[in-house]
């Protein structure tokens, strides 16, 4: 009897070991073990693509708020929305205040050879009633232009002393005369770089002006 026993002790000692919670807990172990590896492996940082910066069309009416707003404002910077708005602003009224004129010019007869007095005099009054007005309004827009001139060479990421160079020729032209072919030119061929210039983008990244 008493090795029967010990047969079936020792049987149950082996079914014992053969259990599958063992081999679960086996399985956990491993798991657990390639996690701990997967965590030990170093991470590579993926290099994230940044979105440009889009800026948003400054509307005429902000535009034109922030002319007067900037009147002495030679600092910060300006985008090419802002201003070309105030360009056809300060700009456009003349070109069309030159072509009413030269309308009711061409009805008046014999216009060519008349003088200048009888020429006012049948040209119609609110005409130029009309070119005051515009002169003034370029009179009180001539200091806010240049800041805003300023502005966008700012924001292009040029400095704005290179006004110095177009004031010198607007100088020049008005002190010398006659205006000869060189400066005249010279003046010209400045213009078009200025316009080149308040055409460039905005320069965003490393622009110390912003």
């Amino acid at each position: 009897m008493p090795k029967t026993n010990s047969k079936k002790q020792t049987n149950i000692k082996k079914i014992v070991k053969k259990t599958p919670a063992k081999k679960v807990v086996k399985k956990t172990v491993k798991k657990a073990a390639v996690k701990k590896t997967v965590a030990k492996k170093p991470v590579v940082n993926k290099v994230e693509k940044v979105a440009p910066v889009k800026q948003h069309v400054v509307s005429f009416g902000r535009a034109f708020v922030n002319f007067f707003k900037g009147y002495f404002n030679f600092t910060g910077v300006a985008q090419r929305s802002e201003y070309w708005w105030m360009v056809l602003a300060v700009f456009g009224p003349f070109f069309v205040l030159v072509g009413l004129t030269m309308v009711l010019l061409a009805r008046i007869p014999m216009a060519a050879v008349m003088p200048a007095e009888m020429l006012i005099a049948a040209t119609p009054i609110w005409i130029w009633w009309l070119w005051v007005i515009y002169t003034l309004w370029t009179l009180i827009a001539l200091i806010p232009m240049w800041a805003l001139m300023a502005r966008r060479l700012h924001d292009a990421g040029i400095t704005a002393h290179v006004l110095w160079i177009s004031l010198l020729f607007v100088v020049a032209e008005m002190s010398v005369a006659p205006v000869s072919m060189i400066l005249m030119g010279a003046s010209w061929t400045w213009s078009v770089m200025m316009v080149i210039f308040m055409l460039l983008p905005s320069k965003l990244k490393d622009n110390k002006y912003r």
